[in-house]
């Protein structure tokens, strides 16, 4: 251990101190308060014909979206709907997020090819689209904090890791459990509802096998629902894992959670 102790103490001679441009080219991250933010300029006039270039052929030319690309513009005073419509106009609070994933993200085949002034001209236009700016606004790093943004004061800090995680982690009660299952919603958004006949036995409505209130463990499950779970299932596999050596990704591992404590964390009380 002393051994140990003293090597992990001296220097091990590997790599070198990375230089300022290496650093540069990483370092583009844009904070809400403007910190980041490049020289340069873009206005709406130039932004127009930059966006219908890039971004129009998944976003629409007026951001209303193609497909299921995401919508760029309008819904305002949707947030309490059922289904909200989340834009730059009536959802994210600061401007910088629009600024940092355009300049780091987009176009979606070529992420990282727009400058400094075609990406505050970009956003310029998007602005304009949720009328947020006029037809004559240049957005900089000197205007950018001018930009009111609707729903900046709708959201809060997130304290889940020391509330909700803690609380929903203790063993579920057990008591008055319903005696049987029955999906009554489906999902609307990412192409994920089952539509064709093979997952028809996962489409709202079906009944769902439940285990008794009053018996533990898991029931043998119908193996024609588990082949057709198993169709829909290809459909949730780009984000959530199964199986022995599996990972957590975009989404986490599914494996083990059956008949795990809700939110379950390790080393959460």
């Amino acid at each position: 251990m002393a051994l140990a102790g003293s090597l992990a103490a001296e220097p091990l001679g590997l790599g070198r101190p990375a230089l300022p441009e290496e650093v540069a080219a990483w370092d583009i991250d844009v904070r809400p308060d403007g910190l980041g933010l490049p020289e340069g300029s873009g206005d709406v006039a130039t932004g127009e014909p930059l966006y219908t270039e890039k971004c129009a052929g998944c976003h629409g030319d007026f951001g209303e979206a193609v497909d299921r690309w995401p919508q760029l513009a309008g819904g305002g005073g949707s947030l309490s709907d059922a289904d909200p419509v989340k834009t730059l106009g009536s959802y994210w609070p600061y401007l910088s997020s629009g600024y940092d994933y355009i300049h780091r993200a987009m176009p979606f085949t070529e992420a990282r090819s727009r400058s400094a002034d075609e990406t505050y001209a970009i956003l310029a236009y998007v602005l304009y689209l949720n009328d947020l700016v006029d037809e004559g606004f240049t957005l900089s790093r000197e205007t950018f904090l001018d930009v009111e943004m609707p729903n900046a004061g709708g959201f809060f800090a997130d304290d889940r890791d020391r509330v909700e995680l803690c609380a929903f982690s203790q063993a579920p009660c057990a008591a008055g459990c319903k005696a049987g299952v029955t999906v009554t919603r489906h999902a609307t958004v990412l192409d994920v509802t089952p539509e064709d006949a093979a997952d028809a036995a996962a489409a709202p409505g079906a009944e769902v096998a439940a285990v008794p209130a009053d018996e533990p463990g898991v029931p043998e499950p119908d193996p024609a629902l588990v082949a057709a779970g198993a169709q829909v299932f290809k459909k949730c596999a780009a984000c959530h894992k199964v199986g022995d050596g599996a990972r957590n990704g975009v989404g986490p591992v599914l494996t083990g959670v059956v008949g795990a404590a809700a939110g379950a964390h390790e080393g959460c009380l």
